[in-house]
């Protein structure tokens, strides 16, 4: 499967996770929430304190879930031309 994709020119962003959303609104079903969006829902101001919580949840479980894609957190990257 691996050594197909590889062959296939459109197929090789798939092996880097490389892709363009179809349906952004899928994607903001999804994901509903910035990490500012969590932090005012838990009752702060700014984006930080939410994430000083999701570091004491790796520090004291040792799961990190902004280390990979799942359904709690999802990587962004924006290019500005």
């Amino acid at each position: 499967m691996l050594k197909s994709a590889l062959k296939d020119d459109k197929d090789i962003n798939k092996i880097f996770g490389i892709t363009n959303i179809s349906e952004p609104s899928a994607f903001n079903i999804a994901f509903p929430y910035t990490l500012l969006e969590v932090a005012k829902q838990l009752g702060y101001d700014y984006w930080s304190y939410a994430n000083d919580l999701i570091n004491r949840i790796t520090k004291e479980t040792g799961i990190n879930i902004k280390s990979s894609d799942n359904k709690y957190h999802i990587s962004i990257c924006k290019y500005i031309k």
